[in-house]
């Protein structure tokens, strides 16, 4: 719940699976898997539009993009449960009107709406051997895939994403911080200096 700018209060509701809703870690995935997706796209996925919903990767690339600096089979769990975690999420809108439409450029009242983060979550582990290539969940090796949702992707092709310093970001060790850092980057929109209250923040 909270307040937008025209004065109004405002109300979405998330709904998780029985792994919960998604933390700072989780937000952390979800913004990796963007950064591959835009390189596999030769940096051009956001500016003029998306040329597929579909993010490639494999966990090993994913850790990398992470910042972690090993890579094993804790590491790739610990992924891979974040990306369900993802994938399980729904943001549901209320009477309120908390979703806002960037194409439309209005909040949607009186009406439901369910938008996904991620679907369609595909993983398969292999190993390579004399006879071919054979499936094994065991295996550190792997391919996977999962598709971003049509809205969510609309949002940030309609300017509600801002591109953030990474390197500063995976600096800060607080998730709050990473999280301040996030908003009072979206909200300075080019500017040099921005005034803010706690009660915004």
């Amino acid at each position: 719940k909270w307040r937008s700018n025209d004065g109004l209060n405002r109300e979405i509701q998330v709904r998780s699976s029985i792994k919960g809703v998604p933390t700072p870690f989780e937000y952390d995935v979800l913004l990796a898997l963007m950064r591959i997706h835009i390189r596999h796209n030769n940096d051009k996925v956001i500016i003029g539009g998306m040329s597929t919903n579909t993010i490639k990767f494999t966990y090993r690339e994913l850790s990398r993009e992470m910042g972690f600096k090993g890579f094993g089979s804790k590491t790739k769990d610990r992924l891979h449960n974040a990306i369900e975690k993802l994938c399980d999420t729904n943001i549901y809108n209320t009477s309120k009107g908390g979703i806002y439409d960037p194409i439309k450029k209005e909040y949607l009242t009186n009406s439901t709406k369910v938008i996904s983060i991620l679907r369609n979550f595909e993983s398969y582990s292999y190993l390579n051997t004399k006879e071919g290539v054979v499936l094994d969940a065991h295996s550190l090796k792997d391919k996977a895939s999962v598709v971003i949702d049509d809205f969510f992707l609309s949002n940030i092709n309609a300017g509600k994403g801002k591109i953030s310093n990474g390197a500063l970001r995976k600096s800060l060790k607080i998730d709050l911080a990473r999280r301040l850092y996030l908003i009072l980057n979206k909200w300075r929109n080019k500017r040099d200096e921005i005034y803010v209250t706690y009660s915004k923040l």
